[in-house]
Parts: C-alpha cells; structure tokens; sequence
C-alpha cells in the first residue's frame, strides 16, 4: 500500500475510487494488486463513523461499517489492522 500517492490511473488500474470531483482517491493495480491511495491509513479504529455523503463506504454483512475512505481527502480509515501479502 502506497500512502499519500501521486499514482495515477491507467488502463492496468481494475478498480479505482474517485471523489465527488472525480478526482482518484484510490487506485488498485490489476497486475500486481498494489493499493495506492491519496491520503493516510488509519488503522484499529473500533467503531467507525463514515459521516458525510461522499465516503466511500465498506460494511460487513451486519450492516457495520468495517472501512471507509473519506471525501476528499482521500484517507482510509479501517475499523482492525490491514495486512500485506
């Protein structure tokens, strides 16, 4: 994972998250399945409140919200710890 990326998208990008402004926040390489996102991770959180319209929003299937990135910062906050492979 890539923090505070300048990276932009290109045609090997499968899945990219823009904000309101269509402005990439998140990139993730098809190739490789590096994660580049505009702002910092924010790990452990416990309980997360995602706020705002905008965020981009992951719930589990309880209805929790277990990871968000918020607009438009570009910061992913998780609710336990990200692990890399």
């Amino acid at each position: 994972m890539d923090q505070n990326s300048t990276h932009t998208a290109t045609a090997e990008d499968e899945f990219i998250i823009e904000n309101s402004a269509s402005s990439e926040l998140a990139i993730i390489d098809a190739n490789d399945g590096n994660m580049y996102i505009d702002g910092q991770v924010f790990e452990d959180q416990g309980t997360l409140t995602a706020g705002g319209t905008n965020n981009f929003i992951i719930e589990d299937s309880s209805g929790i919200t277990v990871a968000y990135i918020d607009d438009p910062n570009g910061d992913l906050y998780l609710k336990r710890k990200l692990y890399e492979q």
